[in-house]
């Protein structure tokens, strides 16, 4: 009777461990997976008490959804843990079977690590036409600073892709790697423009007047030559020739500082009028539990209308800078309204400095990015303030905080450090991570001014 007694009361401990299992181990695994009511920081540190087997598993299963609600604090996460190798992020990059969010978010930690020389795989996939031409374009514009004269050819070969984004930024990166070759390359769309796109056009226009520009004519050597005034009038014929904006805009700029011999630039002044100026939000990005589902913008034009104004911004992942129509920028979600910086009130000539800054980002193809609201290329000469051409990837409240700020206009950020287009590792540091997000840009920093 004793072993009776003994096997009930076992019987009955065993049942218990079990019902306590099949009751309190699926709710535990249910939250445990359940991360969609998660705070930022709640995930973040999540992720980071995990294995490094667990942490990848994790991830992995994230950046399966078709838009993972999460993707910039997961960036975040990843670019933290050192205990993932370089050739572990080589690998979760060329592995076209992973989901394309985590190759996105590794390719951005992969650059934020500075290779001293980039993987022959993640050259073959920049080279690969059956990748992604926006993977391919993000690969470009963060490595350019890592390149070398061995990428050249690489580099030349991509810059004729069909895909506009993926050519325009192919040349800007063959700029810093070899400005020769992208300076005959901008020669030749110049001479049969007839036959070019608009994209190939407006980055040759600025290669151009970058190379003969006085700071840096001298150190191009190219057996292809054209002077200021030839280049200026070959502009002048093609801005007469097209009624694309995005070429006229660029030969504009291009030519503005390049005027010799009594040749006038074909200058555009932008004048800001009625909501000109100001910023844009909209929500439906993401998720409705977090920060990150606002999206902004710069309006730009000359409409009366909201209806009928332009929006320059940073659209989103597989996209690069544009301006865009109202409906373009408001899509599925539902408008927030318009707002200016809390710092304050806006002078006309303010938002007509910021309207010019919104649209040079905007006519930049700069490709998005998701870990920090900008990147800068780290081989910048630039002293005081980055210009846009040292700007490697943007996220659009990056878009809207470098509009104002490179103006002067503060947004965000510390006494001292707040100004994000200033050069200087203290000033990006202030604006890492997750710290900011469209709608906490808004909502804490921005006062709002009224419906859109």
């Amino acid at each position: 009777r004793k072993m009776t007694r003994v096997r009930r009361l076992a019987v009955f401990f065993v049942a218990s461990v079990l019902l306590f299992s099949v009751m309190i181990l699926p709710v535990y695994a249910k939250a445990d997976i359940n991360i969609n009511t998660f705070s930022d920081e709640q995930l973040y540190d999540y992720l980071m008490e995990k294995t490094k087997n667990d942490f990848l598993i994790a991830i992995s299963e994230i950046c399966k959804e078709s838009v993972p609600a999460q993707i910039t604090v997961v960036g975040v996460a990843l670019s933290n843990r050192s205990d993932i190798t370089d050739d572990e992020l080589v690998q979760l990059i060329s592995d076209n079977g992973n989901p394309y969010f985590l190759r996105r978010i590794a390719v951005e930690t992969y650059a934020f690590r500075q290779p001293a020389l980039i993987d022959d795989r993640i050259n073959a996939i920049i080279a690969d036409e059956s990748e992604a031409a926006d993977l391919r374009m993000i690969l470009v514009s963060l490595l350019a600073d890592f390149m070398n004269t061995s990428d050249v050819a690489m580099l030349t070969s991509v810059s004729n892709n069909a895909d506009d984004n993926l050519a325009y930024n192919s040349i800007k990166a063959l700029e810093r790697v070899q400005p020769e070759a992208a300076f005959s390359i901008a020669v030749s769309i110049y001479e049969n423009y007839e036959m070019e796109t608009p994209a190939r056009i407006s980055i040759a226009a600025k290669v151009l007047s970058n190379h003969l520009g006085s700071s840096v004519q001298s150190r191009v050597m190219s057996s292809e030559t054209i002077t200021v005034n030839e280049f200026i009038n070959r502009s002048a014929i093609i801005f007469s020739n097209t009624d694309n904006e995005e070429v006229r805009y660029a030969i504009s700029r291009a030519t503005e500082s390049l005027s010799e011999d009594g040749v006038a630039p074909l200058t555009v002044t932008p004048r800001a009028t009625g909501f000109q100026g100001y910023a844009a939000y909209r929500d439906g990005v993401i998720s409705e539990n977090l920060n990150l589902n606002w999206h902004a913008a710069i309006i730009t034009g000359t409409e009366t209308s909201m209806m009928y104004y332009i929006f320059a911004h940073a659209r989103g992942s597989g996209a690069t800078t544009e301006l865009g129509s109202y409906s373009d920028f408001i899509g599925d979600g539902d408008p927030q309204g318009y707002y200016r910086p809390a710092s304050t009130t806006l002078t006309s000539s303010q938002r007509d400095a910021v309207c010019a800054t919104a649209t040079d980002l905007a006519y930049a193809r700069i490709p998005y990015v998701f870990m920090n609201p900008i990147s800068y290329s780290i081989s910048s000469s630039a002293f005081g303030k980055y210009p846009i051409d040292d700007i490697l990837a943007i996220r659009c409240d990056g878009f809207v905080e470098y509009a104002y700020e490179y103006n002067d206009i503060r947004v965000y950020g510390d006494d001292t450090y707040w100004n994000i287009s200033r050069v200087g590792t203290a000033y990006t540091e202030e604006h890492g991570g997750f710290q900011l997000t469209p709608r906490k840009q808004a909502n804490d920093y921005m006062v709002r001014l009224g419906s859109l």
